[in-house]
């Protein structure tokens, strides 16, 4: 199954690894969370699939990604699609 997350990307699900709300991860105390992404995007390993305030960070095999969609939503968008696949 695919997932849309933004713009005009699409990951397959068995790739995702976690999905994290970007509010959470970026809280002021936070700072192993703030280093990752420090480093992700340092290294070029860090995808921004859209303009918009990012909402979502998709971490992934090879890739992360910074979404405009709430990790909420792209958690339910998952729950539903395999509810409608089996």
């Amino acid at each position: 199954m695919y997932l849309h997350i933004g713009g005009e990307y699409q990951i397959s699900t068995r790739y995702i690894i976690a999905i994290f709300d970007i509010d959470e991860i970026t809280r002021e105390n936070n700072l192993i969370s703030l280093e990752f992404l420090s480093n992700i995007e340092k290294n070029k390993f860090l995808d921004i699939v859209s303009l918009e305030i990012p909402r979502s960070l998709i971490i992934t095999l090879d890739r992360n990604y910074l979404s405009p969609i709430s990790a909420d939503t792209l958690k339910q968008r998952i729950k539903n699609g395999i509810k409608n696949y089996y």
